[in-house]
């Protein structure tokens, strides 16, 4: 803790959260962490002998209260009875960027309202609510439709609505689980465009999404490739640098996989690059020396290779 603060505070953080998680208890509130809070400023106050153990208890004590008050009240507000599954109209917002993986359309978005026309679903009449939407397209030029869709766009479509599966298997994937620590309960799932219907925000329109918007927009390159590059490249280019493989020449794609080299295409250099400056900034920040952060950047490069 001395040499280290910042690795060491984020150690014990990291073992509350796994305390919380593997023992849960109705002890894990926010009264606890304010209490550890308190506590730990006393520690600092009056320099007790074994201070750094007392403080790292404590923050671990605090770090498993705040896991236990945020799992807490992570609920949903929908419920539709002792049904499986309902047909509802959702009108919401677009929450993270829309992926588009042959005739399935995945995004996430904030209901604004929910609707079952016969009273069955209780009604969300606030933005908060955030559901998993999975959209099965019917023809393939709904593709480039759904491709131009982006983080605010306002929603509306008509679907099923239902929980997420869970791992039917003993040690499988449980798609239910991984959706309830991003806080999604609920899905909703369509067919085709013509129940869907998309709009941009309108202006004055502001929240949280529109710097991610933003953010989105600046990481699309594909556009400056296409321009930089001609046609007969710019789909390897895209491969290459941004990670985009949908459009390299299937035969060129195929010698690479017969010289096994096909990793090559699939961590893009450009991701790379940029995933070490991440590694490089954090590692410099904890404080560790020059050699030893170039070491472990050596490392993480060699293994992403």
């Amino acid at each position: 803790m001395n040499d280290r603060p910042v690795a060491g505070v984020a150690l014990c953080f990291v073992l509350g959260y796994v305390l919380a998680l593997v023992w849960p208890s109705p002890w894990f509130t926010l009264y606890l962490t304010l209490g550890a809070g308190v506590l730990g400023c006393a520690v600092l106050l009056f320099q007790p002998a074994g201070k750094m153990l007392l403080l790292g208890a404590l923050i671990i004590t605090g770090a498993a209260g705040w896991y236990g008050e945020t799992t807490r009240h992570n609920v949903s507000a929908i419920s539709i009875g002792e049904r499986d599954e309902a047909e509802v109209r959702l009108s919401g917002r677009i929450l993270t960027p829309v992926t588009v993986d042959g005739d399935r359309v995945s995004l996430q978005a904030a209901a604004v309202n929910i609707d079952a026309g016969d009273g069955s679903v209780t009604p969300v009449s606030a933005e908060g609510e955030r559901l998993q939407l999975s959209i099965r397209l019917l023809e393939k030029e709904e593709q480039d439709a759904a491709k131009g869709w982006q983080r605010g766009d306002r929603i509306v479509l008509s679907g099923t609505l239902k929980p997420p599966a869970e791992a039917r298997n003993f040690g499988g994937f449980d798609y239910r689980r991984y959706l309830f620590y991003q806080r999604v309960h609920w899905q909703v799932n369509a067919k085709g465009l013509g129940s869907v219907h998309v709009t941009p925000p309108g202006q004055g329109e502001w929240g949280l999404w529109l710097p991610l918007r933003w953010n989105d927009r600046l990481r699309d390159l594909s556009e400056q490739v296409e321009t930089l590059f001609p046609q007969d490249q710019s789909g390897f280019m895209k491969g290459m640098l941004i990670g985009i493989t949908d459009e390299i020449d299937p035969k060129q794609f195929d010698l690479f996989s017969q010289l096994g080299l096909t990793h090559i295409i699939a961590i893009s250099g450009l991701n790379v690059a940029i995933f070490l400056g991440c590694i490089l900034w954090l590692l410099r920040r904890l404080g560790l020396a020059r050699e030893t952060y170039y070491l472990i950047a050596i490392g993480v490069g060699h293994q992403m290779d």
